[in-house]
């Protein structure tokens, strides 16, 4: 038991302690220029100055531009709205016309069911299926 003990502990120092990375025999100075440039790229949160574009609004629209983008929306939303409304109303006439063929199903049944008169009512109705 004193050896699984030993293994368990082994191993959760192990998977606790971090992999060493980078190379070991890199020059101090070239460590140390690293280490600085790291600290720089994080704490200077800014764009790259090889952008292609110049930005003069400072990325803020202008309000035309936000008006011209808020119609765009409503209008895409119209769209949207017609194209749905199209689809439920097609959904209602495909439901009526189903709603029709089984009323007529219905109807012929019963007929049938008339005609044959109640003693043979049984197998004309299931003369129908």
């Amino acid at each position: 038991m004193r050896d699984a003990d030993v293994l368990k502990r082994m191993f959760l120092l192990l998977e606790n302690h971090a992999k060493p990375t980078g190379d070991p025999d890199c020059p101090e100075e070239v460590q140390t220029a690293k280490r600085i440039q790291r600290d720089i790229d994080l704490s200077a949160s800014v764009l790259s100055l090889d952008d292609d574009f110049e930005e003069v609004s400072g990325g803020f629209l202008s309000y035309t531009a936000k008006k011209r983008s808020i119609d765009k929306f409503i209008d895409g939303a119209a769209d949207a709205d017609a194209k749905t409304s199209s689809d439920i109303m097609t959904l209602f006439l495909l439901m009526d016309e189903l709603a029709a063929k089984r009323e007529e199903s219905r109807i012929e049944r019963q007929e049938k069911y008339e005609k044959c008169g109640r003693r043979a009512a049984k197998k004309c109705i299931f003369s129908l299926v």
